[in-house]
């Protein structure tokens, strides 16, 4: 992912579908009125949001959508340092899958 996302960030969040926006900042150790500040909204059940940081600042969010691929249930809700960001791409009969290297 880090060669990829090419801008300056030090760890991501993956958040599955159905996420809701006081789970998000909870996990990503926002206060309230930086949550707020955020303008979070609800994961809908067709995507995965990832959502960038450097620092405690959130430098870029991003919809992926689960027709492009569906990340596995252990890579969500924790943070992925830049460098530990690895996913290997799993194509089935069923569809893709993104699965954590750890």
């Amino acid at each position: 992912m880090g060669k990829i996302a090419a801008f300056n960030w030090d760890q991501l969040f993956i958040f599955s579908p159905y996420a809701f926006p006081q789970g998000i900042c909870d996990t990503i150790r926002l206060s309230p009125s930086e949550c707020s500040a955020a303008h979070f909204s609800d994961v809908d059940e067709g995507d995965f949001l990832l959502v960038f940081m450097h620092g405690r600042e959130i430098v870029r969010r991003e919809l992926v959508r689960r027709l492009i691929g569906d990340f596995d249930a252990a890579c969500c809700w924790k943070a992925w340092r830049r460098t530990d960001a690895v996913f290997t791409i799993n194509r089935t009969s069923s569809g893709v899958y993104f699965l954590c290297s750890k």
